[in-house]
């Protein structure tokens, strides 16, 4: 290659590498935090084919964090509890409000409101929650969560104890600020 047209490929490179950093979108405009993990829940009473006061203790363990702002938050825990009204093995669908705070790695924390819908579709159950960061870590993001549990034994559900508890995956996603 000839040492002028060499030069003016270095440029264009380097220059094409400062336009390129210069332009990038903001942090603010992609995926804050995104966490995989595993969800455990117990019932008490365990869940039945009627419907009956429940409450539910669970633990959302987040083991794959990945924040573009803090490499150093890479895992989170949170517990919680709600008793819910008329629930079964079969209930189609239940909304509630609910706050929970995620314990970081780190040492930090972020505090949620989200509103809920969850149930039991065919033993399935599937828990969208939607909100925001209300402080802490993230405040001002908005969040969702989605839990996926495993399939309920339905047999279990026929007779007492009924189901005492159940295991999925777990997904968070903070956005925007």
């Amino acid at each position: 290659m000839r040492p002028m047209l060499r030069r003016s490929a270095v440029l264009f490179t380097a220059s094409a590498a400062v336009t390129a950093l210069t332009c990038a979108p903001a942090a603010a405009d992609l995926d804050l935090l995104t966490c995989g993990g595993t969800h455990t829940v117990t019932y008490d009473p365990g869940l039945r084919l009627f419907g009956q006061t429940v409450d539910i203790a669970f633990t959302d363990s987040f083991t794959s964090c990945s924040a573009l702002s803090d490499p150093t938050l890479t895992s989170g825990l949170l517990t919680g509890s709600v008793t819910l009204p008329n629930y079964s093995c079969l209930s189609p669908v239940n909304t509630d409000d609910i706050d929970e705070t995620v314990t970081w790695n780190n040492g930090q924390s972020s505090t949620f409101h989200y509103s809920r819908v969850y149930g039991s579709v065919d033993g399935n159950s599937v828990i969208t929650s939607t909100g925001t960061v209300t402080s802490g870590k993230f405040a001002g993001a908005t969040a969702v969560k989605v839990v996926t549990g495993l399939n309920l034994n339905l047999l279990a559900c026929l007779f007492a104890p009924g189901v005492p508890g159940n295991t999925g995956t777990i997904t968070l996603a903070l956005t925007s600020l």
